[in-house]
């Protein structure tokens, strides 16, 4: 039995994840439905923690397809978004790490990528929060992009919620003198 996407787009998250729990992998519908709900954030996440663009839309396709392979495990003891997004920020949290350890990683290029990338966007606020560190730019785009909760976001980066809102409030700051610095509003 086929269900329509406007039938699909009324069901909560909950609903999808039931309903794709009995699909998978056989039939693709509530799956992608929520995928598409939740995309832009996805995206945005992977694209702002990301050194460049191709290696956002590569953290995001395995992204993807981790849900795509877990979902039929997903117990529900959190919401369906902070799951996703906690495999979104692992997932390049573990490129980060893998760069980092490369030794053929070279910080010049990967400058000139993340340049390149800001270039093409034009988005003040990207390449502000470029100069924050992967930790501070993660918390600053749950809770400024997403506008996920401060427990959300702990739940998602496995930080005490303390500590995530003094992160936060250094990456503001940060964020406001750079922003008297360059001339931005």
């Amino acid at each position: 039995m086929a269900v329509s996407l406007q039938a699909l787009d009324r069901l909560t998250d909950t609903q999808l994840v039931t309903l794709a729990k009995h699909q998978l992998p056989h039939a693709t519908g509530a799956y992608e439905a929520l995928m598409l709900r939740h995309e832009s954030v996805l995206t945005g996440l992977c694209r702002n923690l990301c050194p460049g663009p191709e290696q956002a839309e590569d953290v995001y396709q395995e992204v993807l397809l981790r849900i795509f392979h877990h979902l039929p495990g997903f117990r529900g003891e959190s919401a369906f978004r902070t799951w996703a997004y906690r495999i979104a920020y692992n997932q390049c949290m573990d490129l980060l790490r893998r760069q980092r350890d490369d030794q053929s990683f070279d910080p010049d290029l990967h400058e000139e990528g993340r340049e390149y990338a800001y270039a093409l966007s034009g988005d003040r606020f990207e390449r502000m929060i470029a100069a924050l560190n992967p930790q501070e730019r993660t918390v600053v785009t749950l809770r400024l992009v997403s506008e996920l909760e401060f427990q959300d976001i702990a739940d998602i980066t496995g930080d005490k919620l303390s500590a995530l809102k003094m992160r936060y409030q250094r990456a503001l700051e940060k964020l406001r003198r750079q922003s008297e610095e360059t001339g931005y509003p």
